[in-house]
């Protein structure tokens, strides 16, 4: 009868392990993955805790924008010969996978996509003057922590680290000079 028992009881806990029950938390914009089952092992758990943070602030290289002659109002706005393309990047290691990134930060890493601009200037009389923009942007830095986790005693083991560097439009940034 105590083998019987016994038997069942750790047959419950096999099929615990190999269940897919991983614990996951999104507090302060935390993901933790679960490994695919095949990567687990009686008695522990294994799983990534990916953290985003703000690594600086940059800007692009100037684009020439339109060009007037005044007296005049001139506008950058949603013209289409304009390029308001900008596509994020990322660099480093990213063991998590480019989808858990791209939905952490809200990005689509390697795909250009168009950001509106609404700039305008005066330009006086007998003058000619051009519209220059740039984009702003933000650099993050994702780390990637590879934790094993004993299912009986909850304690976590961190096995690797891993960072990525993503960029990620925030703003166009605006000015102008006198000529082509």
């Amino acid at each position: 009868m105590k083998k019987k028992l016994l038997s069942i009881f750790l047959v419950g806990i096999l099929l615990l392990n190999f269940s897919g029950i991983v614990f996951a938390s999104t507090k302060d914009s935390t993901i933790m993955n679960p490994i695919p089952k095949n990567n687990r092992c009686i008695g522990y758990t294994f799983f990534y805790k990916t953290t985003p943070g703000v690594y600086s602030y940059n800007y692009g290289n100037w684009r020439t924008g339109p060009t007037g002659f005044g007296p005049a109002k001139l506008s950058i706005n949603k013209e289409s010969g304009l390029n308001r393309g900008f596509t994020s990047t990322i660099s480093g290691s990213w063991p998590v996978g480019i989808s858990t990134i791209n939905t952490l930060l809200g990005v689509s890493i390697g795909q250009s996509i168009n950001h509106g601009t609404s700039y305008t200037i005066s330009i006086e009389s007998g003058k000619r003057k051009t519209i220059l923009y740039r984009p702003k942007y933000i650099k993050y830095k994702v780390k990637q922590e590879y934790y094993q986790q004993d299912t009986w005693t909850g304690e976590k083991k961190l096995l690797s680290t891993s960072v990525a560097y993503v960029t990620k439009f925030n703003a166009w940034d605006y000015s102008w000079k006198y000529g082509y």
